[in-house]
């Protein structure tokens, strides 16, 4: 199984699975991978009966992707050690993952497809990202009240245009301070998948906007002319109510300021009418492993205590490169971690490093982490 993006061409011959059958071969096989992590938990936490009700599962998976000749004569096949236990054996599977790296282990052992630069710390894909959420109807009748003055409708760039964009309901803000740049993710929770385009029973907490600004680019201060962006283009919103998230980071007091980046943004949202709910996560960062573990139960989307997840693809452009391009390290104790090495290249924007990540991420552990600890035994295995 390839680890980098140059090796892919290994797994080029598999397309016919989706072309002739509409089988997404890998995503099942990934599933599958996850599936037998947890099984391996199962067995060294000697439960048997989980053991079982993973196994079949697995069973299940493998056959909804049973091999077939393409009609062009290729016949492409994938496989684990599973596949060969009767010869190897259970406790050689186990020592090997004791022995081994966990990424290491999941591609070498198991066949883990690395759908994302070096396994992405988020497991994103379509289901997650909705890209039209354009609320025609505002377009069509403001063009008509204004005889069509393209112009016009141009520089009046405004919330009402989003159709993902309650009006009168709250927002969800949260910050990613930085010396040289800062950072805000806008969200809101409905119960609608923009998606689908269907009604759901359960939350689907969506990111539906961003806005960032450097240093360097801005007269006023970073933190006015942050919150100023937000300000204007929700400037028509009806209920101005605001859950605030902290950034721990900007509580700090500033050397040349009596009042944190955090003081500052919720007074000049005040100053803008807006009414400010503040919310703080635990400790300083939210534990990467346990974040890694939330993000992909979420992201599965196998269990119905969590919400669904979606981002706008047109206004979250910069959330979505920051989360697909952010690597999944282990750190000296062998639990997951985020690499954040991005933010420290010189080569790479600041808008494009894992900033954007780390404000998601503050948000949905303060809301959803208690979820995790609410999941049942094989949840918190090794995904």
């Amino acid at each position: 199984m390839p680890y980098t993006p140059e090796q892919k061409w290994l797994l080029e011959p598999a397309k016919y699975y989706e072309e002739e059958r509409g089988i997404r071969l890998f995503d099942v096989w990934n599933k599958i991978v996850r599936l037998q992590m947890q099984l391996i938990d199962a067995r060294i936490a000697n439960d048997a009966g989980l053991f079982k009700e993973i196994w079949n599962e697995t069973v299940r998976l493998r056959q909804s992707i049973t091999p077939f000749v393409s009609r062009d004569g290729t016949l492409f096949i994938l496989g684990s050690i599973f596949d060969n236990i009767a010869n190897v054996g259970m406790n050689y599977i186990l020592n090997q993952h004791k022995v081994m790296d966990k990424l290491s282990f999941m591609i070498e052992i198991l066949n883990f497809m690395v759908d994302k630069i070096d396994s992405c710390y988020y497991q994103l894909d379509e289901r997650h990202v909705y890209y039209n959420a354009t609320n025609d109807s505002y377009i069509r009748d403001f063009a008509e009240d204004h005889n069509y003055n393209w112009q016009q409708l141009a520089n009046n760039d405004d919330s009402r245009r989003d159709l993902d964009c309650n009006p009168n309901q709250p927002i969800e803000l949260t910050p990613d301070w930085g010396s040289a740049a800062s950072f805000l993710e806008v969200a809101q929770e409905r119960n609608y998948d923009f998606v689908t385009k269907l009604l759901t029973r359960e939350p689907v907490d969506n990111n539906i906007n961003e806005f960032f600004v450097k240093r360097d680019e801005e007269d006023d201060t970073m933190v006015n002319a942050l919150m100023d962006k937000f300000c204007h283009y929700y400037r028509n919103h009806i209920n101005k109510h605001l859950h605030y998230y902290r950034d721990r980071y900007g509580d700090a007091r500033r050397a040349n300021n009596k009042k944190s980046y955090n003081e500052l943004a919720i007074e000049r949202l005040e100053k803008h009418g807006w009414t400010v709910e503040q919310h703080t996560h635990a400790g300083m960062e939210p534990p990467q492993h346990d974040k890694y573990l939330l993000w992909a139960s979420i992201l599965a989307e196998k269990d119905e205590r969590f919400p669904k997840k979606r981002f706008n693809g047109s206004k979250c452009k910069y959330t979505l490169i920051s989360m697909n391009n952010t690597r999944v390290i282990e750190d000296r104790e062998g639990r997951f971690a985020k690499d954040k090495r991005s933010e420290r290249n010189q080569s790479i924007l600041p808008e494009e490093a894992t900033h954007f990540g780390d404000a998601v991420d503050k948000r949905v552990w303060t809301k959803y982490g208690h979820l995790l600890r609410q999941a049942y035994g094989f949840v918190d295995a090794r995904i």
